[in-house]
Parts: structure tokens; C-alpha cells; sequence
């Protein structure tokens, strides 16, 4: 195989045995990041990636880039000559925020891959979240906090229970926050609190009997039994059932 060298524009300078043109070398050099000192023979000694390089005079110093930084290093004039012509191209001044530029660019393109990734994961998670038919989640809100956390598998369950009822369930009570009135004194949270029940408005003694037929059946763990609505939830544990026949008695069944 043949290949071509692309067309490179570096900067050069031909060392003399001058002792200022070595010293102003010295300085570029310097001032490049690179450490170079001059020879007591009057060569030019340069500390390069691969170890110090030795130019005397009439050697010609190039300076190129080397990652993210300048390197320079001797050429002897007759292959300089052979490799090198002058260039007609002003050369263009370096730029010190040019790697701040790239990498800000680079930033900004992953960032945008990112967020890219991140919204597609979220539409997908949302998109296996079930979807509910008979329920809104406005129904479940704590209206002092305007949001709820109600357990999507609960809410399945409640969706199958309205749909064996056939009738609209209306819900008195949902989620509630650690603050609610009726949470703050209990010293755990309880199930309205954990997104695992509601309360159920349930005036009509035949449908009262058809949630409760439908509910047990369902598996709902907590089933509590009020004059103007039914309590369900999905506790852990054993199955409970109880019954207020007024608000102040109660009685387990």
C-alpha cells in the first residue's frame, strides 16, 4: 500500500550558534510547557516525550502538536529541506480556549444524548404503567396537598372491583399525607397513608352487599364496614374485617 502525508503547517526556526537565537528558543520552548538548555557546545538539548533530543547548529527546531499540548523537536536541514516548504498560508495564532470549546461542545452533545435517553426511559416507564378504566387519579388526591401516592397494583385491583360491580364507586377517601388529621397522631403510617386503601361511599344496603361480595372475593386484606361507606385495603398479613354500626361502637367480624 502507498500513502500520502497530509499537508501539515508547522513552525520551525533554524538554530544558529547565536546566543540569543538559542536563548529566545529556549523561551518559546519555555513557554510551550516544554522544558530545553543550552549545551555547553553550543547545541540545543530539548526534553521531549521520548527522552532528550540534541540539536546543533544549522538544525532546524519544529514545533507540532502532540495531544493536548506542543512538543518540539530537532531536524537535521538536509531532510528538512526534503520534507519542508514554505508556506505561503499565514500561520493562525493558537487559541486558548480552543479545548475549552471542544469540550464544552462535547459536554453538550452527550448531555443531549442523555436527556434524550432519559425522556425516552420515562415514556417508556409511563407507557408500562397501568392504565385505569373506571378511575381518575384526581379521585385519590390528599386535597390538602394536592397530590397522592396511591400503589398502582391497588388501584388495578380497584378497577377490577368497580368493573365486577357494575356500578360507579365513588371515593370518599384516597391517599392521605403523613399530615392529614387522621394520620398525624398514629405512630406509623397507616394505609391510606401507604397508597394501599380508600374509603368507599356506600349508602344502599344492596350495593353495600354487592361491594363487599365482590371485594372479599378480590382479595382485599382490610374490609371495614361504616353506616355511609366501606373501607378497603391491602394490608399485610391476615385478612380483617369490622364493623361500625354507629361511630362509636365497633366490632370485629
Amino acid at each position: 500500500m502507498e500513502y500520502r502525508k497530509k499537508p501539515l503547517i508547522v513552525r520551525a526556526w533554524k538554530l544558529t550558534y547565536d546566543t540569543s537565537c538559542i536563548n529566545a528558543l529556549i523561551e518559546i520552548i519555555e513557554d510551550a510547557g516544554r522544558q530545553a538548555s543550552r549545551g555547553p557546545d553550543g547545541s540545543l538539548k530539548i526534553k521531549t516525550l521520548t527522552g532528550v533530543m540534541t540539536a546543533v547548529t544549522g538544525d532546524y527546531i519544529i514545533k507540532c502538536v502532540n495531544g493536548d499540548f506542543y512538543d518540539f523537536y530537532p531536524c537535521k536541514p538536509d531532510i528538512f529541506h526534503r520534507t519542508h516548504e514554505l508556506s505561503n498560508q499565514p500561520i493562525k495564532a493558537a487559541n486558548p480556549d480552543h479545548e475549552v470549546k471542544v469540550f464544552l461542545k462535547s459536554f453538550l452533545a452527550v448531555f443531549a444524548i442523555v436527556a434524550v435517553v432519559l425522556l425516552f426511559l420515562a415514556s417508556y416507564a409511563n407507557a408500562q404503567q397501568p392504565v385505569l378504566t373506571y378511575f381518575e387519579d384526581s379521585e385519590f388526591i390528599d386535597t390538602r396537598t394536592g397530590h397522592h401516592k396511591m400503589n398502582r397494583e391497588f388501584l388495578l385491583k380497584l378497577d377490577a372491583l368497580r368493573a365486577r360491580c357494575g356500578f360507579p364507586l365513588i371515593i370518599n377517601s384516597g391517599y392521605r399525607s403523613p399530615k392529614h388529621p387522621d394520620e398525624i397522631f398514629k405512630k406509623k403510617p397507616g394505609t391510606h397513608a401507604r397508597g394501599i386503601a380508600v374509603d368507599i361511599s356506600a349508602w344502599d344496603p344492596k350495593k353495600k352487599k354487592i361491594i363487599l361480595k365482590h371485594a372479599k372475593a378480590l382479595g382485599f386484606k382490610g374490609i371495614g364496614i361504616y353506616p355511609g361507606h366501606i373501607h378497603l385495603d391491602m394490608r399485610k398479613g391476615k385478612k380483617v374485617t369490622w364493623k361500625y354500626e354507629r361511630y362509636l361502637t365497633w366490632q370485629k367480624i
